[in-house]
């Protein structure tokens, strides 16, 4: 839960390579780990990488499909012309 939050904060502070170094050291990685880095990459426009992070969760759930789906949407991919991945 700890780590969970210093991924947060650092997310916040636009530092997504100190929240990644925190997720990638992580030994038990949850979902709400997952959660929050794909949120907060497709909240600061690095799209591409929380869809990178999103097919390489383990188990997915109604709520990480929600977080890439609002990421898509945010980041001028909910036109049916836009680019695919």
């Amino acid at each position: 839960m700890v780590v969970n939050a210093l991924i947060y904060m650092y997310a916040k502070c636009e530092t997504m390579h100190k929240a990644q170094e925190f997720f990638d050291k992580m030994h038990d990685v949850d979902i709400v780990s997952w959660n929050v880095m794909i949120v907060e990459y497709a909240k600061n426009g690095y799209i591409e990488r929380a869809h990178e992070l999103f097919i390489k969760i383990p188990h997915l759930n109604e709520i990480s499909l929600t977080i890439m789906i609002t990421g898509y949407a945010q980041n001028g991919f909910s036109k049916k012309d836009s680019r695919e991945f």
